[in-house]
């Protein structure tokens, strides 16, 4: 946490549980490029005059989340012609994805979660 800057944007990235319910992806059959994000993010950084620093990502999806790592990673992810801060889950971009319970990551460290012996 560290390495947050402000001011800090929060992109949330649908995918796994929408499916029936995305207008875009009942017309389309498909979800919406990760580009399409990326111009959103400048189109709210010019309608706010912020040029946002960090972008916290959140999602469901562990391919979206190492797809815009990629793009971050090849600079094509840029609030005001700079490179933000990218700040995501761990647990989400790892193999842990669908292993674990999403409320037993959130208790894991604090002893609420006990291995079957």
């Amino acid at each position: 946490l560290h390495a947050i800057r402000h001011p800090v944007l929060t992109l949330q990235v649908r995918r796994t549980d929408k499916q029936g319910e995305d207008p875009f992806w009942n017309l389309y059959g498909g979800y919406r490029h990760l580009g399409t994000y990326v111009q959103a993010m400048e189109d709210v950084a010019a309608a706010t005059g912020k040029c946002f620093r960090t972008v916290l990502l959140m999602s469901d999806a562990k391919h979206a989340v190492l797809a815009f790592r990629r793009m971050h990673h090849r600079g094509e992810v840029k609030i005001c012609g700079q490179v933000p801060t990218l700040v995501f889950s761990r647990g989400v971009a790892d193999d842990r994805e669908h292993n674990i319970p999403v409320f037993g990551n959130a208790l894991g460290g604090r002893g609420g979660v006990k291995k079957s012996a």
